[in-house]
């Protein structure tokens, strides 16, 4: 749904089609594993079999005498530095003296062939001394065995608000309690983790998959002893990310390049899926303990959780995660008394990491059951109960964040219900569900959220983006950003930003992927930071150029810089619109007249005050909004589960792409239907069982619901246009709409994430056994 202002924008705000688009339709995009070069190595990981133990001894002897087989290495072969933790260094490329977890590399093969690799990798012998794994957050938090010598807590952030948590709790008309637990979920991008490193000019050049090339620079860097300036990493096309290629292939880039710089020989290491499975990061599993106040007038008064979260063997990205959890665990609404701890712990399993919306889908999930809770028992409306305790303009958040600009939640309240025909659709599905002769039962289930913007308090140093642009003498134009296309759109949105701000066409710009060499460091492609960060980085090389552009046509056209207005590859007069030059000529005159079309752009985001300790301050410049609301069905008989319609809305500022954006809550709703009822990641004893697609069941095209966008239009004033983030909040609350309505249409209130079929037949068997008993007696 657009707005009237947005017809002062030619590109901006209209439904572009995506400029990478045909290369992909016709198989011309290049994925890393497409690559190859003269006398290309393939690389292996060998990984641990055991979740904890002590190393005794690694024997390559066997490996070594396969033929074919280039090297094999240990982390005694290391040239620079054996870690690789991207915020705490508390992890080893290759495990020397211990292992962590089933799945932790000890080893790397290097070969003539991948078949070879594989054969060697199964050939290097390790003896460990076992020791006791430590399996759950309860068993890590007490600490009776450490996983790290230094203790099993990685985190620990606390939100303090409020004088005195329990006499607001004494005070409060009724308080609920309750204990919420939610599983792994994986990313299970189309394409698995992958790299191809390259021996060059004395340093290394990698080419890969990734979300975050400055990381993977760095990590090379760092265990290869080189200077940053000898690494160069170049971004090939990605076939999706979703938060896990995020830090993580910086671990598999390392390791590649080590091979590369020392074997002298281009070494590519690509994982199969069911290593990838088994080895890389997850969404965190956590308990969540919630208690939550209610007045009589239904205002939240009191909010106490605590978190204790599955972080895994080592730090990877927890830190960054589960502050984000700190900040949202009490959801987009203005509670005056709260008290938070949100734990990160150390275990023996699987390191988890970041995935989209990266700490908030478990808490929201929690926070939105407490509100469905409350509505039912109190027969609150869930929307009006929302809107009486959201955030507003001039309201303050949990971390006592007094919300200045921007802040659409109440209209995303309002648009839901409207748009999902909710109060019909309810008579409809309470008429349905008394009538006992159905099959299914049919349910209703809402959920509000906010997401803070760009990488805040806790990330700020790595809040910053480059770009460059030149424009050639035909008028063509090339970006390159340090953000990347992982498959979300951003190359389009990022053109429409260019072509806009420079008076081009949109045909006329072409893009060329991420490369260290060109821009400066742009921290990560996490946080739904892409649009904001390169979009207005692209905005401050573009303003120079048209400056530029600007001078040379009102020279053209005799007039005043200040009558010159640019439009899809027209400088014309703004008197007179007949009178123009094109792009295109304005360019070829730039070049004549020796003025250099090429210039670099750079934003830093906002700075905020927070402090760490009481939890207190922004955390974020500003935030995203949205409220979702599930339709979802029940057989009665085996408890099968379908959600058969979402309606999403969101504030995200101005819409660059309403159609790119309606496509991004397709694929946010399709991944939080999966996380809420079907994908289920399966570890025995500290091994993840479900190692193929076959045993980790994701929704098909057949399984996903008919999706309803609408889009409030918010404007945050540090945006390029006044645009937001999309990317997390797509997603952030479908799993807590989904499960509300499954829990609304069972009759009962579903403590576990995912909420399996086996479960839901489960309550409705119960349900039965006790209605039969009443009528008996």
């Amino acid at each position: 749904m657009l707005t009237k202002k947005q017809s002062l924008y030619s590109v901006v705000g209209k439904k572009v089609n995506r400029v990478d688009a045909y290369e992909k339709i016709v198989g011309g995009a290049r994925y890393v594993d497409d690559l190859a070069f003269e006398d290309m190595l393939f690389a292996k990981m060998v990984c641990s079999t055991i979740p904890s133990g002590r190393i005794k001894k690694i024997d390559k002897s066997r490996a070594l005498k396969l033929k074919g087989v280039a090297g094999v290495f240990t982390a005694e072969d290391i040239t620079g530095l054996n870690k690789i933790g991207c915020v705490v260094d508390d992890q080893p490329l290759l495990a020397k003296d211990a292992v962590r977890f089933a799945g932790e590399p000890f080893a790397v093969v290097a070969a003539e062939t991948r078949e070879i690799a594989e054969e060697a990798a199964g050939l290097v012998d390790i003896e460990y001394e076992p020791l006791e794994p430590v399996l759950t957050v309860d068993d890590s938090f007490s600490e009776k065995i450490k996983v790290h010598p230094k203790g099993n807590v990685v985190c620990h952030y606390k939100v303090r608000k409020g004088d005195n948590i329990d006499e607001a709790f004494g005070k409060s008309f009724k308080v609920y309690e309750k204990t919420f637990t939610i599983n792994y979920q994986e990313h299970l991008y189309l394409e698995t983790q992958g790299c191809v490193a390259l021996p060059e000019n004395e340093g290394i050049t990698v080419y890969g998959s990734f979300q975050c090339p400055f990381y993977v620079q760095g990590a090379v860097s760092t265990a290869l002893g080189l200077p940053l300036a000898k690494v160069r990493i170049l971004q090939c096309v990605v076939g999706g990310g979703f938060g896990g290629k995020e830090d993580v292939p910086s671990e598999y880039a390392a390791k590649a390049a080590l091979l590369a710089y020392v074997l002298k020989k281009p070494v590519k290491l690509i994982l199969d899926r069911a290593q990838d499975l088994m080895v890389s990061s997850k969404r965190h599993p956590m308990k969540m303990e919630y208690k939550v106040g209610v007045t009589k007038k239904g205002k939240i008064n009191a909010l106490k959780v605590r978190v204790l979260a599955d972080s895994g063997a080592y730090t990877t990205l927890s830190t960054v995660v589960l502050f984000r959890s700190s900040v949202h665990f009490g959801g987009p609404y203005v509670i005056p008394n709260v008290s938070g701890d949100i734990i990160g712990l150390y275990t023996n399993r699987v390191p988890c990491g970041a995935y989209r919306g990266f700490g908030t889908p478990q808490v929201i999930y929690a926070m939105e059951s407490m509100i469905n809770i409350i509505c039912n028992d109190l027969g609150l409306d869930p929307f009006e109960f929302r809107k009486a305790n959201a955030l507003k303009k001039g309201a303050a958040s949990i971390t006592s964040h007094k919300i200045k600009e921007s802040c659409g939640l109440i209209e995303t309240i309002d648009k839901a219900r409207k748009e999902s025909e909710y109060d019909r659709r309810k008579k409809e599905f309470d008429k349905w569900n008394a009538d006992k002769s159905k099959r299914t039962l049919k349910g209703l289930g809402v959920s509000s959220i906010f997401y803070g913007m760009n990488l805040g308090a806790k990330g700020w140093f790595y809040d910053k983006a480059g770009s460059h642009i030149q424009i050639c003498r035909d008028g063509s134009v090339t970006l390159c950003v340090g953000n990347v296309e992982m498959g979300q759109g951003a190359k389009t949105v990022l053109a429409q930003i260019a072509s806009e701000a420079l008076g081009c066409e949109i045909g006329a710009i072409n893009f060329t992927n991420v490369d260290t060499g060109i821009v400066p460091d742009s921290g990560p492609t996490v946080a739904s930071r892409t649009t904001v960060m390169s979009g207005n980085a692209l905005l401050d090389a573009a303003n120079k150029l048209r400056k530029k552009l600007v001078a040379a046509a009102a020279e053209s056209l005799k007039i005043k810089p200040n009558q010159v207005m640019a439009k899809l590859g027209k400088y014309y007069n703004i008197k007179d619109s007949h009178q123009f030059v094109s792009f295109k000529d304005l360019a070829g005159k730039c070049y004549l007249d020796n003025v250099g079309l090429s210039e670099m752009g750079y934003y830093v985001s906002p700075k905020v005050e927070y402090d760490l300790q009481s939890g207190q301050g922004e955390p974020y410049y500003v935030y995203s909004y949205a409220t979702a609301v599930s339709e979802v069905e029940i057989d009665k008989k085996t408890g099968e589960l379908r959600v058969n319609k979402m309606t999403c809305a969101h504030d995200i500022g101005r819409v660059i792409n309403p159609m790119l954006a309606s496509a991004q809550v397709e694929g946010g709703v399709a991944q939080g239907v999966g996380y809420a009822i079907m994908e289920n990641m399966v570890s025995e004893k500290g091994h993840i069982k479900t190692l193929g697609l076959s045993t980790y069941v994701i929704p098909t095209t057949k399984d996903c619901p008919e999706v309803k966008s609408v889009f409030v239009e918010d404007k945050s004033k540090d945006g390029p246009y006044g645009a937001k983030g999309l990317g997390e909040p797509s997603l952030m609350p479908v799993v807590a709409s989904v499960v509300n309505a499954v829990s609304n249409a069972a009759g009962h209130q579903f403590e576990h994430v995912p909420v399996l079929p086996e479960r839901v037949w489960e309550v409705l068997s119960e349900k039965n056994s006790s209605e039969d008993e009443s009528e008996v007696k």
